[in-house]
């Protein structure tokens, strides 16, 4: 799934994301969270929640919106 969506920025929107080690691993906890939640998986839920820091969980958010914010959006004639 993340792949894909990497591939749609990059293709549709003209937008190259680097993800850094942190970054992919934190989606992919993040990605086990919801489908946990979603299958009313409550034990595993609370389990990642508790090992999961909102400060980082937070910043590596920031980075990525930072790194789509810094493309050059007026070369890319993106609408």
């Amino acid at each position: 799934y993340k792949r894909q969506a990497l591939n749609y920025l990059k293709d549709e929107c003209r937008l190259n994301i680097k993800l850094t080690k942190e970054h992919s691993n934190y989606i992919h906890s993040i990605r086990k969270i919801r489908n946990d939640y979603a299958h009313g998986n409550w034990d595993n839920v609370k389990e990642q929640l508790i090992r999961l820091n909102l400060v980082t969980a937070f910043r590596i958010v920031t980075e990525i919106l930072d790194s789509i914010r810094d493309q050059d959006y007026e070369n890319k004639n993106i609408k």
